[in-house]
């Protein structure tokens, strides 16, 4: 399960100011604000920790665009809803040495930045869905995840929506091992048994996001995504919990 704001699906900040910052026909669109997040020490941990991120959500002409997570994104296409594109993001996943005594001789495994290729079809007027691949491009040997997801669209008033869909995430041998192997140097220097964490189906997720505009300038979210381990990674010993809970809050002011 990949941290920080969670994949496209799990990302509500490109929905709350709906439809101004999605309109395809808009010159420029841009606005700010704070981001708490709340979410597993490391992937498997039964600990949490908070941070407090800064959120901007742009977008130019319809094709340009920073949301989230994505420092700098472009769509391929974008209209009716459904987009394609590829974007340079932040993956706020990380293990560090000292979240727990038994990563003391391990190593740090670091946040990275990947590039991520995806496409998110509107399926009808109020459900779409959505695949991406991400890849490290920051040379910290991460591997490839997959995510792909369904998501109900709820509006509850002419300034407010819930969504709710579940998804499903596949991670390749280099990022299992980053996060959930132990390899056999690692054997050696801690103490644990060696421990192989193949390819395969990750985790399996449900994330729930609301929106409210609460006037033409300010907008509130919340973002609730609870996964499942699955596979190795679900019997890594280094998990303490299977079931995985990340909760993201945002403001965000409307520039333009």
């Amino acid at each position: 399960m990949r941290q920080g704001p969670h994949a496209p699906v799990l990302c509500l900040l490109p929905l709350l100011l709906a439809p101004a910052v999605r309109a395809a026909d808009d010159t420029f669109k841009l606005s700010v604000g704070p981001a708490v997040e709340i979410t597993p020490t490391y992937p498997g941990a039964g600990t949490l920790r908070t941070f407090v991120l800064p959120d901007v959500e742009m977008q130019y002409h319809g094709w340009l665009y920073i949301s989230a997570t994505d420092l700098i994104g472009v769509y391929a296409y974008n209209h009716d809803g459904t987009k394609a594109g590829a974007a340079i993001e932040w993956d706020f996943t990380e293990r560090l040495a000292k979240d727990s005594p038994r990563l003391t001789h391990l190593g740090d495994v670091s946040t990275t930045p990947r590039f991520k290729l995806f496409f998110e079809p509107r399926l009808a007027r109020w459900l779409s869905g959505g695949i991406e691949a991400a890849t490290d491009i920051g040379g910290h040997d991460e591997g490839t995840v997959v995510q792909a997801h369904l998501e109900l669209l709820l509006p509850l008033t002419a300034h407010g929506y819930v969504t709710i869909g579940p998804g499903v995430t596949w991670s390749d041998s280099r990022y299992m091992t980053a996060f959930y192997g132990v390899t056999a140097e690692q054997s050696e220097l801690s103490g644990l048994a060696q421990f192989v964490a193949r390819e395969g189906v990750s985790d399996v997720y449900l994330e729930t996001a609301a929106g409210y505009e609460l006037s033409r300038r300010w907008a509130v979210g919340l973002d609730l995504t609870v996964a499942a381990l699955q596979g190795d990674a679900a019997h890594s010993p280094f998990t303490e919990q299977r079931r995985q809970s990340t909760l993201l809050a945002a403001v965000l002011y409307r520039f333009r």
